[in-house]
């Protein structure tokens, strides 16, 4: 082997190693990028998963009486919601609101039809009006 081989070898020994601490520098950026928004959006769809439920439940009641007036806190699965008054259409606005894990999820639905609970639209809105 001569010298210049020596050189040879000993450069591509150092672009792999470049290559795969660059790699291994990513990968970890990466999982350390991802292990802190993993249990926020865990937390935020705790939050909006009770937020929808408790939505289903102001539209049951609703259903089942027209006059239903809302302003309640309901729970299910052993953490609290809260339904906000019913404010009057057309067309008619329902409002529920939930916080898990200190993340706080809010939904407005237009209700069309208060009969046949038509919805117009289900959002998540940052705030009430």
């Amino acid at each position: 082997m001569t010298r210049q081989d020596g050189y040879v070898m000993l450069m591509n020994v150092l672009v792999v190693s470049v290559t795969l601490i660059t790699v291994s520098a990513a990968v970890a950026l990466a999982l350390a990028r991802g292990g802190t928004r993993g249990p926020v959006t865990e937390r935020s769809r705790a939050a909006q998963r009770l937020a929808e439920a408790c939505a289903e439940v102001a539209l049951y009641e609703l259903q089942q009486s027209p006059s239903y007036a809302g302003n309640e806190t309901v729970t299910i699965g052993g953490l609290p919601c809260t339904i906000r008054p019913v404010i009057a259409g057309p067309p008619l606005r329902l409002q529920a609101e939930a916080t898990a894990d200190q993340e706080t999820y809010r939904i407005e639905i237009q209700v069309d039809d208060p009969q046949g609970v038509g919805i117009g639209s289900w959002k998540r809105v940052a705030t009430f009006d």
